[in-house]
């Protein structure tokens, strides 16, 4: 039973509505209409179609007047909410804090991923001029300084503090241009 034939219902049963004579009403056709129910002692038709005014109608003026002032006094139903507003305040809040705090932690994680890959970056780059610096010292110690190879290095390397790091820079130029690293007396 929805609450406006429970009103109804209510009203129906009042010692403070007497009953009032009963007026002709226009035969109703029974499609979808419910069993009668008695308002303000008569029987009256419950049918899905009719409105409040139509019920209104057919009870006397002290019931209409009580319903009116009844429904006029009792809040409208609340608006239609998404989900997190028909939440209490402190689960919405909780709410809040726990996907904040799921933001920070995958923020965190990201830093954290691009400070390992810095690391290993840092590492791998720190380990390819380790490795051309053995390169380049080995290609120095097998360098014939008479030769044209070993007169042109030694041209090229007047530019740089020592021969070990034009060797190096040599050896870097030379893996940018996808060049073989070079062997002395070849």
């Amino acid at each position: 039973m929805d609450p406006i034939d429970q009103l109804l219902a209510k009203l129906g049963s009042s010692p403070a509505n007497p009953p009032t004579t009963p007026k002709s009403t226009p035969p109703q056709t029974n499609s979808g209409a419910n069993s009668g129910q008695s308002i303000d002692g008569r029987s009256v038709p419950l049918d899905a179609n009719k409105t409040i005014d139509d019920l209104l109608r057919s009870l006397g003026e002290p019931a209409k007047q009580t319903v009116r002032d009844q429904l006029r006094s009792s809040p409208p139903p609340p608006p239609p909410t998404s989900f997190a507003r028909s939440l209490p305040v402190p689960e919405i809040q909780s709410y809040q804090q726990e996907q904040a705090a799921i933001e920070l932690a995958a923020q965190e994680k990201q830093q954290q991923q691009a400070r390992m890959y810095e690391q290993r970056q840092a590492a791998l780059a720190q380990q390819r001029r380790q490795d051309l610096r053995q390169q380049a010292q080995a290609w120095l110690q097998k360098l014939d300084k008479k030769s044209v190879e070993g007169r042109w290095f030694d041209d090229f390397a007047c530019h740089y503090e020592s021969p070990l790091d034009a060797a190096i820079e040599y050896f870097v130029a030379l893996q940018e241009i996808n060049s073989p690293l070079p062997t002395p007396g070849k």
